[in-house]
């Protein structure tokens, strides 16, 4: 055998080494253990632990090496995770401890194993694990008791095969129930959010890793005037000044041809200072970086399975010069109708955001599979826009892979809790993207959107399948792709055996928000269908990587807990907002009435 390629003695080699292991059972072949046996063959070789640990995996029996050792530690202190979230191995041994699988997924995506009780009082030492069915391919991780494996802080010891720890991990800290969620924007200062979802609105507070409410009013409380004809109301958009002194709110009719209305809210008093008419259906609100105007998306839905059904969607401009008066006007509608775009005469926005210059206003049109770019030409004497140039651009299809299964969570081969494993291999297949959620990231004009592809393939054949994996994408101002995530969306659900709608094309990207860490952009999405968010590094768009997939419930006694148990998603996060000061995240959560909170640790 060759000579090991650490520096030992000249006459010290692999095979010395591996003839010691045969003194020691598995469980006791440690590199301390080891190294004693080899000197005690050979006194000239007068090894230490780390030379072992120098010497090739692959030329040592006794399991995965892991880095560094762990020495002298009480057994029952530590984790030891394996990612790899099927692992049937029930349990090991490491010197005289025994370690054994929890029975339930705590950390998503890994087998985890604690020591035995009659096993935690004992002080090991340990620079190898040897588990049935792991091996030098597989990332195991050493880790406080409790801890999450993926944040570095946590990590005792680790496999080759782990690499390094990801660059941001997020992790649920705290649940607010007993609230009507769907959306979600969070005042600048990053203390009070203001949540909208059904008729109700909700001021949040923030303090550390709590959430709590401060006060809330429904809208039939309310003394507004209303357009002829409006009869009921659904929050459907929200977006809170540039300095957190009031909070603009999408009210849209329950009748599709009836006029919406936005309101204007103080905070944090919720009191009302100003409303105004818009066009059918406001879905989406946006208050321009420089707090002079508003554009608001009149989406004017009608029925989205039969289109075209006018009247066409349309872009609300608000004056927000004169609000501490009392006064909101919309000064215009931007028809946005045209384009070399599906259903050109029957457009239907459903996000608006604004550049941070102020210059361009970008709104996504789902079922017509684009997105509307209005560049602000000319503004009057409040500086309020007044001329624009409007772009409709389509934004095509994309070829990806995604697992063919069908029905319903937990019935036929939809099983999150065997991986989906009886479904068929991947298929490659051709969809749109039906923007959904949209955001514009800060530091490159770049826009991002959640891809949901939902119902143009059957409406009028754009390619689509009924099954698949959606996306998040990247284009720059001009609408030209820059890059998109791929498959890494429904990889990662189904890595963490997470639930999905198999009958309905997979996981389901709803809103999409943007920030910056560390000097990388990321994009921040919420899975809908899957009670999860992702996190992708877009720093470089041609190459989106996939940081960390957050699952919002972890604790497997909560009766929201959908990790591998055939079941359907319960929360339905959709709102979604980066907290830059704190890198934190908030996500409304449709499904049962709740607002989550995400802390994302940075690894160094």
């Amino acid at each position: 055998l060759p000579q090991a390629a650490v520096c030992l003695p000249p006459d010290l080699t692999d095979a010395l080494v591996v003839y010691a292991a045969t003194f020691l059972p598995p469980n006791l072949r440690t590199p301390a253990n080891l190294a004693a046996v080899v000197n005690a063959l050979d006194p000239s070789a007068n090894l230490s632990p780390d030379d072992i640990l120098a010497i090739p995996g692959e030329s040592l029996s006794g399991g995965v090496t892991l880095t560094p050792v762990v020495s002298n530690r009480p057994a029952g202190s530590f984790q030891i995770s394996v990612q790899d979230a099927g692992l049937a191995t029930a349990s090991f041994t490491i010197e005289n401890a025994a370690f054994i699988k929890l029975p339930l997924t705590v950390f998503p995506g890994f087998t985890t194993y604690v020591a035995e009780p009659s096993s935690s009082l004992l002080s090991i030492e340990f620079g190898q694990v040897d588990i049935e069915g792991v091996g030098d391919d597989d990332c195991i991780i050493v880790h406080e008791l409790g801890g999450d494996p993926l944040i570095a802080a946590n990590q005792i010891a680790t496999s080759a095969a782990c690499g390094d720890a990801p660059f941001v991990r997020g992790v649920a800290v705290d649940l607010l129930e007993d609230v009507n969620a769907e959306l979600i924007d969070v005042a600048p200062n990053g203390t009070q959010a203001v949540l909208v979802g059904s008729d109700d609105l909700t001021l949040i507070g923030i303090s550390g890793n709590s959430l709590s409410i401060i006060d809330e009013f429904d809208f039939d409380d309310l003394d507004v005037t209303t357009p002829t004809g409006f009869m009921g109301a659904d929050f459907t958009g929200v977006d809170i000044s540039p300095d957190g002194s009031f909070a603009l709110v999408g009210v849209k009719e329950e009748d599709d041809a009836t006029n919406g209305l936005i309101l204007a809210v103080e905070l944090p008093s919720l009191n009302i200072l100003a409303s105004v008419e818009v066009g059918v259906g406001p879905d989406s609100v946006a208050i321009a970086p420089d707090g002079l105007y508003a554009a608001v998306a009149n989406e004017a839905e009608g029925d989205e399975e039969n289109l075209p059904d006018p009247p066409p969607g349309s872009i609300s401009i608000l004056d927000l010069t004169d609000l501490g008066n009392g006064n909101l006007t919309e000064t215009t509608q931007v028809d946005i109708t045209g384009g070399s775009i599906l259903f050109s005469d029957d457009p239907q926005p459903e996000t608006v955001k604004i550049t941070p210059d102020s210059g361009t206003i970008i709104a996504s049109l789902q079922e017509n599979n684009a997105a509307s770019l209005i560049t602000v030409n000319g503004t009057d004497g409040n500086g309020v826009p007044n001329s624009f140039t409007v772009n409709n651009v389509s934004l095509g299809v994309r070829t990806v892979q995604g697992i063919n299964v069908d029905g319903d969570v937990g019935e036929g081969d939809c099983l999150s809790s065997n991986g989906y494993a009886d479904a068929l291999p991947p298929a490659t297949f051709d969809s749109a993207r039906e923007p959904d959620g949209l955001a514009i990231t800060s530091n490159f004009p770049w826009f991002v959107t959640a891809d949901e592809d939902n119902v143009a393939a059957a409406l009028n054949g754009v390619p689509g399948s009924p099954f698949g994996s959606r996306s998040i994408s990247v284009f720059n101002l001009s609408g030209t792709l820059l890059g998109d995530s791929g498959n890494t969306i429904e990889e990662s659900v189904v890595d963490l055996r997470l639930p999905m709608r198999c009958e309905d094309k997979g996981p389901e990207p709803e809103v999409v928000d943007t920030g910056v860490i560390g000097g990388r952009t990321l994009v921040f999405t919420s899975l809908e269908r899957s009670d999860a968010i992702t996190i992708h590094d877009i720093t470089t768009p041609s190459n989106i990587e996939l940081v960390d997939t957050v699952v919002l419930i972890t604790d497997p006694g909560s009766p929201d807990y959908v990790v591998g148990n055939d079941v359907e998603a319960q929360l339905e996060p959709e709102g979604i907002v980066f907290i830059p000061g704190t890198n934190q995240i908030v996500t409304a959560n449709s499904g049962n009435d709740t607002v989550s909170l995400v802390q994302l640790t940075v690894n160094p």
